[in-house]
């Protein structure tokens, strides 16, 4: 076949075969090659959201160290009111013990008991109607 090398181009009958396969090949290359990118992208975008996320989380952070002390006291009223309606819960619960141990509602020791906690609940009313007048949410 030294004759099909002459002027420098070989000549054979496979080469419409070798150019559709180098075609194909091409096409093969840039089908993966738009996968590739396409996945690059999705990939680029999971991070942009994460980095966004990662942001917002940052500031929301910052925003509750601020805001600790306030959380701190807010709380700490909440567990005293907490504290208050236990003790009504108990004193409830009392006062139906009473109430059994009581002859009549004209028994002295079951009148000076509910005008004992008359006092009581009267000096609560007042102090929780000062907190709710002077103490103003941040």
């Amino acid at each position: 076949m030294w004759w099909a090398n002459l002027g420098g181009t070989v000549v054979t009958g496979n080469d419409t075969l070798n150019t559709k396969n180098s075609v194909y090949q091409y096409i093969d290359a840039l089908r993966r090659r738009e996968l590739a990118v396409r996945e690059y992208n999705t990939v680029k975008n999971e991070y942009d959201l994460e980095q966004a996320c990662l942001t917002q989380m940052v500031k929301l952070e910052s925003t509750l160290d601020d805001a600790r002390p306030v959380v701190h006291d807010v709380t700490t009223k909440l567990g005293a009111f907490a504290n208050v309606w236990a003790a009504i819960g108990v004193d409830i619960r009392t006062i139906q013990n009473w109430l059994t141990y009581a002859e009549g509602p004209e028994s002295k020791l079951f009148s000076r008991r509910i005008q004992r906690l008359e006092n009581l609940y009267g000096c609560l009313s007042k102090a929780l109607r000062y907190y709710q007048v002077t103490v103003q949410p941040p």
